[in-house]
């Protein structure tokens, strides 16, 4: 009551979330576990519509904030707590739940799908996503995955990221796709996806080639695009233009078929990550993603991107660049790859391919 002096009466957060709304904006809020704190423990709150108290229900805490429980789903209180505790933010007006140390690592899967539907009981369609990952074995992580896609809007499949070594994230991306769960489940009308981690320039990028790789890897992997940051102060103008570039927003908004590109070559494999996905127009787009220190050229060929025999060319479009480009001779795509440490990235669509 007195940091939210607008709650009294029972009025929850609603009139504050009311004003946002107001102001054009989405609200969204941070819980953990299974919404069960210690302090309802403690007090043996009540369950709404059952016999039942808070302690009664709670199991397994999370492992670095030892202040919130999952719920045991074989009590028979356990449905009615969550259909409870969203109907609360339904009623308030919340956009997106954010819903902590409670996959991979932390997985409770029960409470994943109870929360789900107590989300779609409450008849308020809330984005639903889910954090951390930080589970280094991906084909643990890709069955997890596989067990909550369609019940929720995006789950992280990273730990917590500032920066550095992107090969991990290179790794899960491409296991994720050939389990066909970037956008191949569906939860309320907004789909589902695989979650490399928030934006945040000059904290886990350290320049901005090293973050238009990112936006580069995240885009073509149509993971959500999430700013970590306080958008009034971004580093510089060139971190805006890599966050608005319509082109690139594009491909995360709207491809389908998103996949790493094998390449054959050993070395070509060495120096960059490629990536491939499908316009929402027929576009073919082409992601090169920089790994080494040498300058070199990276290139793709039509046969490696599964393009019909016999294609010889496309209208090639450089997506940051945001200009028509010639690629390398013989080519479906090529990028004059820069040396030097750290990553960069590149992005081109190919239309009228023939």
């Amino acid at each position: 009551m007195a940091k939210w002096p607008s709650s009294a009466g029972g009025k929850g957060f609603k009139p504050v979330i009311d004003k946002i709304h107001a102001m054009g904006l989405k609200v969204g809020i941070h819980t953990l576990r299974g919404s069960v704190s210690a302090a309802a423990i403690a007090a043996k709150s009540p369950i709404l519509g059952t016999k039942y108290t808070v302690d009664q229900i709670a199991t397994t805490g999370c492992s670095w904030n030892k202040g919130w429980y999952a719920v045991n789903m074989s009590h028979p209180a356990a449905q009615p707590w969550f259909d409870s505790v969203y109907g609360q933010y339904a009623e308030w007006g919340v956009d997106l739940i954010k819903n902590d140390c409670i996959f991979a690592q932390n997985m409770a899967a029960d409470n994943i799908k109870a929360v789900s539907a107590a989300i779609t009981k409450s008849g308020r369609e809330m984005t639903y996503s889910l954090s951390p990952g930080g589970e280094n074995n991906i084909p643990k992580l890709v069955a997890d995955a596989k067990d909550i896609a369609a019940s929720v809007n995006i789950y992280r499949i990273t730990g917590d990221w500032h920066g550095g070594n992107m090969e991990h994230h290179f790794a899960v991306a491409a296991a994720m796709s050939q389990a066909g769960l970037i956008g191949g489940a569906t939860f309320n009308s907004m789909g589902s996806f695989p979650d490399l981690d928030m934006l945040n320039p000059y904290h886990n990028a350290s320049s901005d080639p090293n973050f238009k790789a990112q936006m580069t890897l995240w885009a073509i992997n149509r993971s959500p695009l999430i700013y970590g940051a306080d958008i009034r102060y971004a580093s510089s103008a060139d971190d805006f233009a890599l966050l608005t570039n319509a082109a690139v927003l594009a491909v995360s908004a709207a491809s389908s078929e998103n996949r790493p590109v094998p390449i054959k070559d050993a070395t070509r494999e060495a120096n960059t990550v490629t990536w491939t996905a499908k316009g929402a127009n027929g576009e073919v787009y082409v992601a090169f993603i920089k790994r080494a220190q040498v300058a070199t050229t990276a290139t793709v060929s039509f046969a490696e991107l599964g393009m019909p025999p016999g294609t010889k060319g496309c209208a090639v479009r450089d997506l940051w660049a945001g200009k028509t480009v010639a690629p390398a001779a013989g080519m479906a795509a090529s990028w004059a790859q820069p040396g030097g440490a750290g990553y960069d990235g590149a992005m081109f669509s190919l239309t009228k391919c023939k």
